[in-house]
């Protein structure tokens, strides 16, 4: 058959004016003039003319933002007449993500119930492949008898514990790779091995997961549903008592039918920053990025001094406009200090009852103690999250985490998570700091300071403005020393 040539649109002359007819020109003229409009309304409301650092505020044809991430973190700026606002989304939308997260968390913990009620199965299926290879593998020398004991020995712990130590699984593991140094390896050992290897990784959080742990993360996740829902139910009594406040900084907005509306004050403070991909930019001029910082803390200090905690505190729920003026918003999460997300326990958390924990807020603003039977402090949540914003600030660069996120989904237990979040977040972001500054600096100290593991050492909002970096005196030096130009720096957790 032969191939037929394509052909051009067929256009309406009637119906397709040219681009240059005097009513297309007129259309697009009128559209540009109400742009401007809106555009320099804006501009005049919220930008200062001298400062040029802070990217200016412009929506041009695309009112939309992407604030923070995730995939229902996004914004819409709505006009009130000459008022902007920033709307997130509806009541009904939260409650349709959260419960969307919610429902995940109890089929994860049912399809660990299942699992572990198939426990004799699979702990059978691996037995008959060890006494297959064992009878393979006879006669037995001395030290390959000794591997089969030692095996059959930590199998009998699988066997008759509700739950094993993971000390167990690892050295359950080890025993596997040790046997690499018998002869017999190659002759066939390493298939066995290999395969003892893969049931403990598919297998080892159902053994290590008592019923008892099982039931408390199926409570837990209950509660935790109770707490957000019925936060998001506050959230307009809350923005009421935000106000009440009467914060410079904090911003509690008011319920619309687009949902809770914040007003317009700026843009996302992660507009100031380097993306990954980007093309590495120098950080704000010192004094601007104390200013701002500084600003954040008093807003966190008037907030904790009314016992109250914004648990989501993030880098699309601070805003920034072009005279580097501070706004804190949404407090959908906002809770009492008897509300916190995370109580002292009596014992460690299991890899089930973290799972609550991990949906809401995101686990990277999330502090270690909240894994751990430390459990949080009135405040502590809020303070690591602004050393995040301190890091980000100071070097001029967002956060890259992934490879912190792929650790968080092996951890096996809160105290692993913990951990990880201390050394792939925390130490992380000191690392930035003390490189960019020096190890001696006042920046690299209050990095420290702030990601302090333990939550009762941690500085406090009320001290952090009393640290010597708020009180260095940026705007007198004309050089701006601490003004860093970091080129070409990998900001990775790896550095």
């Amino acid at each position: 058959m032969p191939e037929i040539p394509k052909q051009p649109p067929i256009r309406n002359p009637e119906r397709s004016p040219s681009r240059f007819h005097p009513l297309t020109t007129l259309k697009r003229l009128v559209r540009y003039l109400g742009r401007l409009v809106r555009v320099n309304k804006t501009k005049k409301r919220y930008m200062a003319t001298d400062e040029s650092h802070i990217q200016k505020l412009s929506k041009g044809d695309d009112p939309e933002w992407t604030l923070g991430e995730g995939a229902f973190a996004k914004a819409i700026m709505v006009t009130r007449g000459n008022r902007y606002f920033v709307a997130k989304q509806t009541k009904e939308d939260s409650y349709s993500n959260i419960e969307h997260e919610f429902s995940l968390a109890r089929k994860r913990i049912t399809g660990l119930k299942k699992a572990k009620g198939d426990n004799p199965d699979h702990l059978a299926r691996l037995e008959d492949k060890i006494k297959a290879k064992k009878s393979d593998l006879e006669p037995l020398s001395p030290k390959l008898s000794a591997f089969f004991s030692k095996i059959d020995a930590y199998l009998e712990i699988f066997r008759s514990s509700d739950a094993v130590s993971l000390d167990d699984v690892d050295a359950l593991r080890k025993v596997t790779e040790d046997a690499k140094e018998l002869k017999e390896y190659e002759l066939g050992l390493n298939s066995l091995c290999w395969s003892v290897q893969f049931w403990l990784n598919d297998h080892q959080e159902e053994f290590s997961t008592s019923w008892e742990s099982i039931e408390k993360a199926e409570t837990a996740i209950e509660d935790h549903w109770q707490k957000i829902t019925g936060l998001i139910d506050n959230e307009t009594a809350m923005a009421t008592e935000i106000a009440a406040i009467k914060s410079s900084v904090l911003v509690g907005g008011e319920m619309s039918a687009e949902g809770m509306l914040s007003p317009l004050a700026g843009e996302p403070i992660e507009k100031l920053l380097t993306k990954s991909g980007e093309k590495p930019q120098k950080p704000l001029p010192a004094h601007l990025t104390q200013e701002i910082l500084s600003q954040i803390a008093s807003g966190l200090s008037d907030l904790h001094a009314n016992e109250l905690n914004h648990m989501d505190l993030n880098f699309g729920n601070i805003l920034v406009d072009g005279a580097g003026r501070v706004k804190i918003i949404d407090f959908g999460l906002c809770c009492s200090d008897d509300q916190l997300f995370s109580a002292p326990r009596e014992t460690p958390l299991s890899k089930a009852e973290t799972i609550p924990l991990r949906i809401s807020p995101s686990i990277i603003l999330s502090p270690p103690e909240r894994f751990t039977a430390t459990g949080e402090r009135p405040g502590s949540a809020d303070m690591w999250a602004f050393g995040l914003h301190l890091t980000s600030l100071l070097t001029g660069n967002a956060l890259q985490l992934a490879d912190a996120s792929n650790l968080f989904r092996q951890a096996r237990s809160g105290s692993e998570l913990s951990q990880i979040i201390q050394q792939q977040v925390g130490g992380h972001c000191i690392r930035l700091v003390s490189e960019a500054y020096g190890e001696a600096s006042p920046e690299a100290d209050l990095a420290k300071r702030l990601f302090e593991p333990d939550p009762e050492k941690r500085i406090t909002s009320e001290e952090v403005l009393k640290h010597p970096y708020f009180l260095m005196d940026f705007k007198n030096d004309a050089t701006d020393p601490a003004f860093l130009l970091l080129k070409n720096r990998s900001i990775g957790p790896d550095g």
